[in-house]
């Protein structure tokens, strides 16, 4: 699962890299092209990629497949709210204990 990230119109200039956590042996590199595109990294490097003038986009992202199956949580009440960019359709979607919804207009999705 990856967190999509927005760089912020002031920290960020094209074409800079930002690596991941200090201990990722993976070195793992981001990249933004300009100020309004989105970058979508790791799950867990996202704290260090904040720090570097990047904000987070709802809660998780990716494709519609790979959606947290959180009706399958012992409390799936827990999770209402939960927003998750799926980049298939592409919208952010939120989970109101039962389904998927378009929080624009209340369809699931």
């Amino acid at each position: 699962m990856t967190v999509r990230m927005l760089p912020t119109s002031a920290g960020v200039a094209a074409g800079t890299a930002w690596a991941g956590a200090p201990g990722n042996v993976a070195a793992r590199r981001y990249y933004a092209a300009s100020p309004g595109s989105v970058v979508d990294v790791t799950l867990g490097d996202e704290t260090t990629i904040d720090e570097q003038g990047f904000f987070q986009v709802g809660n998780a992202s990716g494709p519609t497949a790979q959606r947290p199956n959180l009706a399958a949580n012992q409390t799936p009440l827990s999770n209402v709210g939960f927003m998750y960019v799926d980049t298939t359709i592409p919208k952010v979607v939120v989970w109101d204990g039962a389904n998927w919804r378009d929080p624009i207009t209340g369809s699931t999705a």
